[in-house]
């Protein structure tokens, strides 16, 4: 009796092709220690996107950090998986875990400053942010792109803060997800504009190409100069006019 025909082997992925477990080991290795060393595993043009702000060079996230490494010294990033999308970008699943407040957060760009003694209570608590669901381009190794909408996930066995969850995203503007949500939370007072930014603005939240746009328009700024306003990061419906940030 002839033998069984064997079943065929899995083709091997191609030589340099990134593998999911790859993309979280980079996408985790960028968010240690607070983004502190997040250039090293980027390009040199590489930028980050958080939901509802504009997007930043990768070196504007790290700097933006420092005021929250002292504030919340045990905030780290989970990652919770990847997936290869079909134009050839990534879908990865990230989740903030704040931890507890434990000291002063020291005022940033247009973001006042919220005093430990001043702050909720539920802020002192061991807060966990949902996860997010964030598109990523990857380009030799490295990130190039990092961008987020405001979208979430359930992912079973992973545990997400009800307090946090409550209003996120619920406006519709996106100005309560992310850093907008903390200062929210916090009760800091974020006095949005007189009037709604121009939906013409060219500031978008998703792709390569929108993000890519919107940094190449902004020619009067140096990348050093943006790296030092760190407050352009402040989501949009909430910058305060009379600050200088607000002319990005």
């Amino acid at each position: 009796m002839a033998d069984a025909e064997a079943e065929p082997e899995p083709e091997p992925e191609p030589a340099g092709e990134m593998t999911a477990e790859d993309v979280v080991a980079l996408v985790t290795a960028m968010g240690a220690d607070q983004w502190k060393n997040a250039t090293d595993h980027c390009t040199e043009d590489g930028v980050f996107n958080p939901p509802g702000s504009p997007p930043m060079p990768m070196g504007a996230l790290s700097g933006m950090m420092e005021p929250f490494r002292g504030a919340f010294p045990d905030w780290t990033s989970a990652v919770h998986g990847a997936t290869k999308n079909e134009d050839g970008t990534w879908e990865v699943l990230t989740q903030q875990l704040m931890g507890a407040m434990k000291a002063d957060l020291a005022a940033m760009g247009p973001f006042p400053p919220v005093a430990l003694a001043d702050a909720p209570e539920v802020m002192k608590t061991e807060l966990k942010w949902p996860v997010e669901v964030g598109t990523y381009t990857i380009v030799d190794g490295k990130i190039s792109v990092g961008a987020y909408g405001g979208d979430t996930r359930d992912v079973e066995g992973v545990e997400v803060s009800e307090e946090v969850t409550a209003l996120w995203n619920k406006k519709g503007d996106q100005s309560d997800c992310g850093f907008g949500a903390l200062y929210l939370m916090l009760g800091a007072d974020l006095t949005p504009p007189p009037e709604p930014i121009d939906s013409a603005s060219g500031i978008s939240h998703t792709t390569t190409s929108e993000v890519r746009k919107t940094l190449a328009t902004e020619t009067e700024f140096s990348r050093q100069q943006r790296i030092t306003l760190v407050g352009s990061m402040m989501p949009l419906t909430m910058r305060s006019w009379n600050s200088p940030v607000a002319a990005l």
